[in-house]
């Protein structure tokens, strides 16, 4: 409790809560200073520890409010104005003005989805989009299991499934042991979700008795021929049966139509059909760069 709300007119409501279980009152130091309220060093302290062990920061926007905000707790932001001689630093007005507190919000806002419950998170999705509200929101998932696997199964399932559903702006995943592997993970995740395309994306089907031709082999070679060409989604199907289906969101497709030839797509049109496998990756190099997305491979 600092400045005016010193005079103690309101706490013997506050003194009703169970104050062992929910609220903590502290009185700093103050002392002589030009400027209006002043705290000690160890006050501050005691106030960023204070902070630390709270799940929930109501304050007036000041900087207490940010100083949570950064340490990903809950703020709720809340002032009074039914006095209207306030002076406007004192005023929740100042609020909109607060160009610290706007930083704040515009860096975005953390919400832990580990132990979350997929359908409040979203609902606070949903309510953002309602209020039209912009703040970027990080999606943080924090794992302890020694099993990289299982992190990474956790962690796509936590936070891809929110990322399918076209929320969230970034992640943040925090392991105990692999933090060498938590670029590549967030990298794959934002990937398979189309949330940032990063490198080339391959479909290819589970191959069946209904493949033309060896489906890992021609796969490898397509790969290796065309893994620098960011943002393109290419498909590589088996046969004709289901092929043109399952690849209908794909750039470029590249389709067995029977023994020993292939049919090439672009999006869903046949554009090239019955071509000699032993031609077939050639010509799709050359489809590529017919529609402009063919790019020279580094050196």
């Amino acid at each position: 409790l600092q400045g005016y709300h010193r005079d103690k007119t309101w706490l013997p409501r506050l003194q009703q809560l169970d104050r062992n279980k929910k609220t903590t009152v502290i009185w700093p130091k103050l002392y002589s200073s030009n400027i209006n309220c002043c705290f000690q060093q160890d006050d501050m302290l005691d106030l960023r520890d204070l902070i630390i062990k709270s799940s929930v920061v109501c304050n007036s926007c000041s900087t207490v409010a940010i100083e949570a905000a950064l340490l990903g707790k809950q703020v709720i932001s809340c002032g009074f104005d039914g006095d209207t001689k306030l002076k406007f630093h004192l005023s929740v007005k100042r609020n909109k003005l607060y160009s610290h507190w706007k930083w704040v919000l515009d860096s975005g806002i953390v919400f832990n989805v580990d132990n979350a419950n997929r359908h409040d998170l979203l609902r606070a999705f949903n309510f953002f989009e309602e209020k039209r509200i912009k703040i970027p929101v990080i999606l943080k998932g924090s794992y302890q299991s020694s099993d990289f696997e299982k992190v990474a199964i956790d962690a796509s399932i936590d936070i891809g499934s929110i990322m399918l559903e076209g929320m969230g702006n970034g992640i943040w995943i925090q392991t105990k042991d692999f933090d060498s592997k938590i670029n590549e993970l967030s990298f794959l995740i934002l990937q398979n979700t189309r949330t940032r395309i990063f490198k080339t994306d391959y479909i290819s089907c589970p191959s069946c008795g209904r493949t033309k031709f060896d489906l890992q082999e021609t796969t490898a070679l397509v790969k290796e021929h065309t893994n620098h060409l960011k943002g393109l989604k290419i498909s590589v199907m088996g046969c004709i049966v289901n092929g043109p289906g399952e690849m209908a969101d794909a750039d470029y497709g590249y389709v067995g139509s029977g023994d020993g030839v292939i049919s090439l797509y672009k999006g869903k049109e046949l554009v090239k059909r019955n071509i000699s496998s032993e031609q077939a990756v050639d010509e799709l190099i050359q489809l590529i760069k017919e529609n402009d997305d063919w790019v020279d491979p580094k050196n």
